[in-house]
């Protein structure tokens, strides 16, 4: 009786242990590595919401938009999201005229939530920051 009890108790925290890694958590703060040209930062909140800034490489302040985010079939989907290629943006250019709706599939990536914005690549991902 006894070696079930263990067994069983075994089996729990495994079992536990391998949902809690299985299990992705998207919320929190985003920074896009890899990009050359611009600083891409991705504020995904527990209210479905997220804001997104991105900055020219030298620092000046090229767009924020704010949208809404949910999850289906272990992929994240935005509203009003903009495709940021990593290129220099000429001085007017209108964000908002390409805004859309984007999904993806979100991963693990040594303990840390990812996702690339160019799946065909990988060239562009977001990384979840640990604290």
């Amino acid at each position: 009786m006894r070696k079930i009890v263990i067994l069983a108790l075994i089996t729990v925290i495994i079992g536990i242990i391998y949902f809690l890694r299985k299990s992705i958590n998207p919320t929190g703060t985003y920074v896009a590595k890899h990009n050359i040209q611009t600083k891409d930062s991705l504020f995904i909140k527990s209210d479905g919401t997220y804001s997104r800034c991105i900055y020219q490489n030298h620092g000046e302040f090229l767009f924020k938009n704010t949208g809404k985010w949910t999850l289906k079939d272990h992929r994240i989907v935005f509203t009003e999201y903009f495709p940021n290629d990593d290129r220099k943006y000429r001085e007017g250019y209108n964000f908002h005229s390409v805004l859309m709706t984007y999904s993806f599939p979100l991963e693990k990536s040594f303990g840390r939530v990812v996702f690339d914005y160019d799946q065909t690549t990988g060239k562009y991902r977001f990384y979840k920051l640990l604290w």
